[in-house]
């Protein structure tokens, strides 16, 4: 995330996990300002936004934004190219995005992320 210099981030990930997160950004990334489940109105100072899978999908101001480093914990949560939630994470205009996933992936995840 440091070495990617974006000012924003946003990681989406399970609800188990959320809390996580954040304590890992903060603890381990303190210059970077950390929302949970909200978009700040501010983006000059370096941002991470920490939101849910089944949340994201229905908050269509993430369509919006541009230009910025987009990380999917537990990526396998996208593997189904029917659902909702897959379908808006398709359409998002990120600049980079990490993959991450305990879970072995197919190479259905790998053709999904290649088509946007």
């Amino acid at each position: 995330m440091k070495q990617l210099n974006e000012n924003l981030n946003i990681i989406v990930c399970p609800k188990s996990v959320v809390d996580t997160w954040e304590t890992h950004i903060k603890l381990y990334y303190p210059e970077y300002q950390v929302f949970k489940y909200e978009m700040p109105k501010d983006f000059t100072l370096k941002t991470v936004i920490i939101i849910n899978y089944d949340l994201i999908w229905r908050k269509k101001d993430f369509l919006n934004l541009k230009n910025y480093t987009l990380i999917l914990d537990e990526s396998q949560f996208i593997k189904n190219t029917t659902a909702a939630r897959t379908k808006f994470i398709m359409k998002l205009n990120f600049k980079n995005i990490i993959l991450c996933s305990g879970t072995p992936t197919r190479w259905k995840i790998r053709r999904i992320i290649n088509t946007m």
